[in-house]
């Protein structure tokens, strides 16, 4: 949008302090995408086509020249309060910790520098108030509606709402190029694949394309499904919906202006990378999205199993560097998801076991990544058929319609109903499936994106059965007292025969205490790659998901009163309480370990250690 001339001149002086100001920071060490002049420009570039060109007609309700002023002063300065030694006052020794606290009140820093320095960017204050006020509106944790600036003729929600879109949308290869070497850099610096991602998706998006015509916005990814590798349509899923919770975030504002709205994100493919390093990243890419939403850890484990294949087997041309990525994935990925659920044994199995054979000193690269695939392989055949013998093993446990207790989904449950055949059984046996409310995650507008309970629910439905119940984690008791359920079914992340204790997900003890109270049977089902010990440090975690509220006011709020969160991820739960576990050797009694899971649980760590 073309600006008169003094508007024009005065956006050009702040363009330049915006530009000396970002001139000695480019180089985060933390491995952050830049947030510097190039995506200012780019950010300027969406704002232009976000917001249609102004209609001829004189009764509309187009932008006037002022607010496309503080629009574009405010694409230029939204992400200056990232720059660590932004006031005089701040010190000079940055640390990661001090990083990462700056980048998460960026947006106030950013509005508390436009304000201070006002004269210097050559604004008035209510100018240098509403521009501020803009920078603390481009993130969505703020809500738009919060804003009470007002200045004559500015609506200050609506600019901070075309800010914010424009700024989710300023991600495409258009950035891309222009920080490529600094990318390889990190990339020589052991960047992580967390912080990577951010960098990856801005060279997989080829454009992106606004049609005010029908009101939707077109992602073009420079990807296309595969059957090569799995997920891709998931990674592109990710990414949408992404920029539309963005557009929900200020869609009341937006409406309200009849100027330009968005009902639809969509997006296209364009073709596949040919590159064997790069189809690799994407599917490493894929992997971090699907074990960030992933609650099962049979599930998990398989995730992480089958990322390292794809790499050992498709990255074969340059082995050095495909063994170096199984080595970078193995202590970024599997170790934060170790450190996220440190209770889950098969995870720590699978690093084990990478670590063991990349450490070899009598293995070449060669044999090294044939060893990996060979191991993945036969661990992966092997609780293929496992969980079949359990299926197997456990189908006289629903004959007789028993109404049954379930809490925290389990794959290997799922596979237990999903082998049932029988119709009459899928049609009256009853089945209460509890929400587990400690796993519950929910966005910033208090949408819930994630019901631990419900995906379980979801699950045994689409698999045929019919007499389902959705219960609240609170009504436990009431069920188990009043003998609405005569079995609980219960999965493991570690079953440890040793010190007679399994670890499961938080909430399992309650559930436990009153089955055993009421003399309800609890039936663990689990495979020998869920024996293994477990260590008091594996259960002192806390889950650090929005269970309660995801809305940044709502959580103002409590923080202000003083209150804390207290969401504990594991629970251990005494061997003794159990009534029967079912495995691929058979079903038996706590106190009856079979000799054979003893034999073959010293194999596999001996196998892994």
């Amino acid at each position: 949008m073309d600006l008169p001339k003094e508007l024009n001149e005065r956006l050009k002086h702040i363009e330049a302090l915006s530009r000396n100001l970002w001139k000695d920071d480019r180089l985060s060490p933390y491995f952050y995408t830049p947030h510097d002049t190039a995506h200012s420009l780019g950010v300027i570039s969406k704002i232009n086509s976000i917001i249609p060109k102004p209609k001829k007609s004189s009764n509309n309700n187009n932008l006037n020249d002022k607010e496309w002023f503080y629009l574009y002063c405010a694409a230029w300065l939204h992400d200056v309060g990232m720059i660590p030694y932004l006031f005089e006052d701040e010190q000079k020794q940055i640390n990661k910790d001090l990083y990462l606290s700056i980048r998460e009140q960026h947006h106030y820093r950013s509005k508390q520098f436009v304000e201070k320095n006002y004269k210097l960017l050559g604004l008035q204050q209510d100018e240098a108030q509403v521009i501020g006020e803009l920078c603390r509106l481009h993130r969505r944790r703020e809500n738009i509606n919060s804003s009470i600036i007002k200045l004559n003729n500015v609506r200050v929600k609506l600019l901070g709402a075309y800010l914010r879109i424009a700024d989710a949308l300023a991600i495409d290869s258009n950035r891309a190029d222009e920080f490529k070497s600094l990318y390889n850099l990190f990339l020589a610096h052991g960047m992580p694949l967390s912080s990577e991602f951010h960098w990856l998706r801005s060279f997989w998006i080829k454009e992106i394309k606004v049609n005010h015509n029908d009101a939707s916005i077109m992602i073009n990814f420079n990807l296309r499904e595969s059957d090569e590798i799995d997920g891709i349509d998931y990674l592109c899923k990710t990414t949408v919906d992404d920029i539309a919770e963005e557009i929900a975030s200020c869609k009341d504002v937006l409406l309200k202006s009849k100027i330009s709205y968005f009902t639809d994100v969509k997006y296209e493919f364009n073709n596949l990378p040919s590159d064997d390093e790069k189809k690799a990243k994407l599917k490493q890419v894929i992997s971090k999205l699907k074990m960030q939403n992933t609650a099962s850890s049979s599930q998990l484990a398989d995730i992480m199993m089958d990322t390292i294949s794809y790499i050992a087997k498709y990255c074969s041309r340059n082995k050095e560097d495909a063994l170096q990525m199984i080595k970078n994935y193995t202590i970024s990925e599997i170790g934060d998801i170790k450190k996220d659920r440190p209770c889950h044994i098969l995870v720590k199995y699978v690093e084990s076991l990478v670590n063991k054979i990349c450490s070899s000193d009598k293995l070449e690269t060669k044999e090294k990544l044939s060893e990996i695939l060979k191991h993945i392989k036969a661990i992966q055949t092997e609780r293929s058929r496992n969980i079949e013998h359990i299926a197997d093993n456990a189908k006289s446990l629903l004959t007789g319609h028993s109404p049954i207790l379930l809490f925290g989904y389990s794959s290997i449950i799922i596979k237990i109903f999903e082998n049932v055949k029988d119709e009459n059984i899928k049609e009256n046996i009853p089945i209460y499936i509890l929400e587990c409310r400690s796993k519950n995650q929910l966005n910033f507008k208090n949408d819930l994106i994630y019901c631990d309970g419900l995906r379980y629910a979801n699950h045994l439905a689409n698999t045929g059965f019919k007499n389902i119940y959705f219960v609240p984690d609170i009504i436990t008791g009431n069920l188990i007292a009043s003998e609405k359920v005569q079995k609980v079914f219960f999965g493991a992340n570690t079953v440890d025969i040793k010190n007679k204790k399994i670890g499961h997900t938080a909430g399992h003890n309650t559930i436990i205490h009153s089955a055993y109270i009421h003399k309800v049977p609890i039936y663990i089902f689990a495979d020998i790659y869920k024996f293994g010990i477990l260590n008091e440090e594996d259960t002192a975690d806390e889950r650090k998901t929005d269970w309660f509220t995801g809305s940044s006011e709502e959580k103002e709020v409590i923080k202000n009163l003083g209150i804390k969160y207290y969401n504990p991820r594991s629970d251990v739960i005494p061997m003794h309480y159990v009534h029967e576990f079912y495995t691929e050797y058979g079903n038996f009694p706590p106190s009856q370990v079979p000799q054979t899971i003893e034999n073959r649980i010293s194999q596999i760590r001996k196998m892994f250690d």
